[in-house]
């Protein structure tokens, strides 16, 4: 009868031991989802790889990535990280990944990632290798164009200073030798240059208010028309100079936003055609209007026109499509660019209608 016993004690032994596999199979399943969902709700690219790099699990920010955007979920598992990137610099960082953290940065359709491989481990070794695709393509562009400022900069500021330094040390030479005769052309050219520059100078740094938010807009209804007026009083000078017309025709009364600021758009954007369109081609046009939700400021003129190559790039800070008349002029390279920002704080737009040799017509959009 002992026997009996205990094949049955034997029998509720194995019968527990399959139980307790059961309950362990259960927890490591369980386990196995709670981690594939924490992997699938990251918001960045995540792969994580066997020690073989065969992928086991993914998100869909991985996929979209990858654009496998088409292929089910079968199929991704058995590609190859060959298969899922084409860039070498991701295979040699899996790789490397599995021996310690490795971090590289690396670009793919246009967008910029820095990419972070660390080794994971399991029963003391190394089971395989977590990736992360952080997007660094914004910061890259910041970083870009702060290179750019400085060298556009620099470059804007060199031009007039190399000027000033030339005739203030030709000045001092003459005035040493007792020559006056070209006293009066020189201070001229200086003075110039000393404007230049301070117009370069407040509109960065207007500039520089206006994209970091420092500075306040007020909001009030204004009179179209008396902005007009005082902005065209400003430009007077250079209006008389170049023998222009300006034709103002008002059709909305009133518009809301900072005064000062808007007056600055008129005076950029009236400027600029009163500078670079031949009084010969007719009439500069200022149209106020109403457009649905909008007040719509229009400058219209029949010049020369802008390419259509050059358009992407109008509004850009330093762009100019002639380098060379538009510092004969006085240009900043900068008065686009503060147009399309004062209209971004006003919460509206700017947009060029133009082609070469039919004139340009600049529209202003303000929220009512």
């Amino acid at each position: 009868m002992g026997w009996l016993f205990k094949e049955a004690e034997e029998g509720a032994g194995a019968a527990e031991f399959r139980q307790k596999i059961t309950e362990l199979e259960g927890a490591l399943a369980t386990s196995e989802a709670s981690f594939h969902s924490l992997v699938v709700a990251f918001p960045e690219p995540v792969w994580i790889l066997d020690s073989a790099l065969k992928p086991l699990h993914w998100n869909e920010a991985l996929v979209q990535l990858s654009r496998k955007e088409s292929m089910p979920e079968g199929e991704l598992r058995g590609l190859s990280v060959h298969a899922w990137f084409r860039e070498p610099v991701v295979h040699a960082a899996l790789e490397q990944g599995l021996e310690s953290p490795r971090r590289v940065e690396f670009e793919t359709e246009g967008k910029h990632f820095d990419l972070s491989c660390s080794p994971y481990r399991a029963d003391g070794k190394v089971a395989g290798v977590i990736a992360v695709f952080h997007e660094v393509t914004l910061l890259k562009r910041a970083e870009q164009a702060r290179v750019d400022l400085v060298v556009n900069v620099s470059h804007e500021l060199r031009t007039p200073l190399t000027a000033i330094k030339g005739f203030v040390d030709t000045l001092k030479q003459d005035l040493e030798s007792g020559r006056w005769e070209g006293a009066f052309e020189y201070v001229s050219v200086i003075s110039r240059n000393a404007d230049r520059l301070m117009a370069l100078i407040q509109d960065l740094l207007l500039l520089s208010r206006l994209e970091s938010g420092a500075d306040t807009l007020s909001s009030e209804s204004v009179s179209t028309r008396e902005l007009t007026d005082k902005a065209l009083v400003g430009l007077r000078p250079i209006q008389e100079k170049l023998s222009h017309r300006v034709e103002v025709q008002v059709e909305a009364p009133t518009v809301r936003g900072d005064p000062l600021r808007i007056e600055q758009v008129l005076v950029n954007l009236v400027g600029n055609a009163l500078r670079y369109v031949p009084a010969s081609s007719g009439p500069i046009r200022v149209v106020w209007r109403e457009e649905g939700a909008s007040v719509v400021l229009e400058v219209v003129d029949q010049g020369p026109g802008i390419p259509a190559e050059l358009q992407p790039r109008i509004f850009e800070r330093f762009y100019r499509g002639d380098e060379g008349r538009s510092r004969d002029m006085g240009g900043t390279g900068l008065g686009l660019a503060i147009v399309k920002h004062i209209l971004m704080r006003h919460g509206g737009s700017v947009e060029l209608e133009s082609a070469a040799g039919r004139g340009s017509r600049f529209i202003c959009r303000f929220p009512k």
